[in-house]
C-alpha cells in the first residue's frame, strides 16, 4: 500500500504560533507592515496594500488553524518511520 502525501508551502511567518497565539501580536503586526511597505515599494496604492496584507493575514490565520493535524502526521511518522492502515486509524479513527 502507498500512502501519498501533496502539500502546501510553509506560511509567512516561522511557526503556526505567530498567527495563533496572542502574545505573538506584535511579530503579525510587525509582519502586516512589512507586507504594506513592500506592496507600496512595488506601486501599488497604500489604500490596496494595507486591504491586501489584512486578507493575506486572515488566509494565512486560517492555514495555521489546520496545520495542526499535519504537524501531528509528521511528528509519528518520524517516530515510527512508516504508515500502515492500522497506524492511520490509531491518528485520526476510522
Amino acid at each position: 500500500m502507498f500512502l501519498f502525501q501533496f502539500d502546501q508551502t510553509t506560511l509567512g511567518l516561522p511557526s503556526r504560533d505567530y498567527y495563533l497565539e496572542p502574545s505573538n501580536a506584535p511579530y503579525l503586526e510587525a509582519y502586516k507592515n512589512f507586507l504594506i511597505k513592500i506592496a507600496t515599494l512595488l506601486g501599488a496604492p497604500l489604500d490596496d496594500a494595507t486591504h491586501q496584507a489584512e486578507e493575506l493575514i486572515k488566509f494565512e490565520t486560517r492555514l495555521a488553524r489546520v496545520r495542526h493535524i499535519q504537524y501531528i502526521f509528521f511528528y509519528f511518522f518520524e517516530i515510527t518511520g512508516k504508515f500502515t492502515v492500522n497506524n492511520i486509524h490509531f491518528l485520526f479513527g476510522t
